[in-house]
């Protein structure tokens, strides 16, 4: 999917740190846990 601008991982999870984890050495992709 393109979203046609750039989607800065490092910033979401620095501005979203209880919600989401990012470990690029490890997986490419941000998890992003949703609480209901």
């Amino acid at each position: 999917c393109d979203v046609k601008f750039p989607i800065r991982l490092e910033g979401l999870v620095l501005t979203h740190q209880q919600f989401s984890s990012y470990e690029p050495e490890l997986f490419p992709g941000l998890i992003y846990r949703m609480i209901k």
